[in-house]
């Protein structure tokens, strides 16, 4: 029995190398094509990891087909049950399967790609030519030192870097080894729309079987951990029932956002804990049921998470972020920060229920004064306000591309 486990051991170590160096030669053979193959100029090809339709990449490509009738948007995806799921959100979108022949073809078509993970999204060891240009637009804006990536294949083939601010940019290029001249402050597409449309247009955007328009919001999104699973509500005083009556009492609804790498490792535990939570006013709010929380983060009145990227995204819309650091030193040990957390985590820190229940009510007592505590540090990640990250990203393709 054993000899039997180690040699499925052994076969799918084996598989995997496989396909990995297939993947390799196709990558090889793909730039061969892409230096030669005459390039549209005006194409702009997209994809996105675990083939979802969300985040920048998607405000980007919105962007440019509802704004720039001269260039020619494709989202490339890797699985057709995506395909009626974008159009019906986007019924200009032009969606391709990447492994059909004419998917194939408009990448090497393409002028442009853009990621807002990594190149490899579009497949394994791709590498675009010198001959494209290669937008990073990032998932949001990282504080932990997980972000370097120094001379390796999430950087060294781009030639436009996105950041939200000065200080940003300077952590991009100098915790990666990049040319400060390929990293540009432009602010983050998926941000534009909140200040071009009011609350309550958002709020009748939102699926009516996941929202009640009655209450107000409180969104519970920790980060993600490589070899563990986030714990919500790691506290020894936790009383689910107690909690509930207390979000009732308020006109309150908490919604849990697991990290969508979480859901993925723990699978069926994460479903029992959903459907075993019995409680009115908490709910989950996982990427299979709601791709996009960037819609539904400036609806918030509080944000509860750790170490997250999102915190960085509340702070644009002043929103008071409560934080639950119960592993703050292992998480600094195994990742690390780029700023100190105490000094960039202004908020409330929470260990207990009780705590975490206080600090609620401190806030919805005394918003503002937890609004202009964040403020002292919201032009560090910010420095735009306007709406306009995705008009600023085009007109730095343009001109790279010498289109008017």
């Amino acid at each position: 029995m054993k000899n039997k486990y180690i040699f499925m051991k052994i076969n799918r170590v084996f598989k995997k190398e496989i396909r990995n160096l297939l993947f390799i030669i196709f990558s090889l053979i793909f730039y061969i094509f892409d230096v030669f193959f005459i390039k549209k100029k005006n194409l702009v090809v997209f994809t996105q990891k675990n083939n979802l339709y969300s985040d920048n990449s998607k405000s980007f490509f919105e962007y440019i087909n509802f704004n720039e009738k001269s260039f020619e948007a494709i989202w490339l995806i890797h699985d057709d049950n995506i395909k009626e799921k974008i159009i019906s959100k986007n019924k200009f979108a032009k969606v391709l399967n990447i492994k059909t022949f004419s998917g194939f073809i408009a990448l090497l078509k393409a002028k442009t790609v853009v990621t807002s993970n990594s190149l490899h999204d579009f497949f394994p060891y791709f590498h675009p030519s010198f001959r494209k240009q290669s937008i990073q637009l990032w998932h949001g804006i990282k504080w932990s030192k997980q972000f370097e990536y120094p001379n390796n294949n999430f950087t060294k083939d781009l030639t436009i870097i996105c950041s939200s601010s000065e200080s940003h940019k300077e952590i991009i290029y100098k915790h990666n080894q990049l040319d400060e001249n390929k990293v540009y402050v432009t602010g983050l597409p998926r941000n534009d729309k909140f200040f071009n449309t009011n609350k309550s247009e958002l709020k009748t955007n939102l699926p009516a079987n996941l929202f009640n328009p009655d209450k107000k919001y409180i969104l519970y999104a920790p980060t993600h951990r490589e070899d563990l699973v986030s714990s919500f509500f790691p506290f020894k005083d936790k009383n689910i029932n107690n909690l509930d009556e207390f979000l009732e009492s308020k006109n309150l609804h908490l919604y849990l956002r697991p990290h969508i790498n979480d859901t993925n490792k723990e699978g069926k535990a994460w479903l029992n804990f959903i459907k075993n939570l019995n409680a009115k006013n908490i709910s989950s709010l996982s990427f299979s049921e709601f791709q996009d929380i960037n819609s539904f983060l400036p609806l918030s009145e509080i944000l509860i998470t750790d170490y997250s990227t999102i915190y960085t995204d509340a702070l644009l819309f002043n929103i008071p972020s409560i934080f639950i650091p119960y592993d703050l030193e292992l998480y600094n040990n195994k990742r690390g920060f780029v700023y100190k957390f105490e000094e960039i985590a202004l908020g409330p820190k929470v260990f207990s229920q009780e705590q975490l229940v206080n600090s609620i009510k401190q806030i919805i007592q005394e918003k503002n004064k937890y609004i202009n505590l964040q403020k002292k540090i919201k032009d560090k990640f910010h420095k735009y306000e306007d709406g306009n990250s995705s008009e600023r990203i085009m007109n730095i393709l343009k001109s790279k591309i010498n289109v008017n």
